[in-house]
């Protein structure tokens, strides 16, 4: 119940609201990446590019919005490992919202 949450949006390479993307959220410790972890999570943005992911325990987390994520893969840490270089760092604290504009990548 005060859990942290992340709100933001996505963008295309001409800086344009898009949904046509997948957001990986995820701890920055790799030691949390583990099938059903409350440290892992993927949404899709609306229409308007918006996403929000609520209900995260606090620390670090890595975001990144991806044209195409197979479902499921984002629970794999292998996979996650490869997203590390190319996303954006946020902080998430008890009961606090952080915001996050993404540009999707491929």
């Amino acid at each position: 119940r005060k859990g942290g949450r992340v709100d933001g949006q996505v963008v295309d390479v001409n800086n344009n609201p898009t949904a046509d993307a997948t957001v990986v959220l995820f701890s920055n410790d790799a030691s949390r990446w583990t099938i059903a972890s409350r440290f892992v999570h993927a949404a899709r943005p609306d229409n308007a590019g918006r996403f929000s992911v609520a209900g995260l325990p606090p620390g670090a987390y890595r975001v990144v919005a991806r044209e195409f994520v197979p479902e499921g893969q984002w629970e794999d840490p292998e996979f996650l490992a490869g997203l590390v270089a190319g996303a954006a760092r946020v902080d998430v604290g008890e009961a606090e919202t952080a915001t996050v504009t993404l540009k999707v990548q491929q």
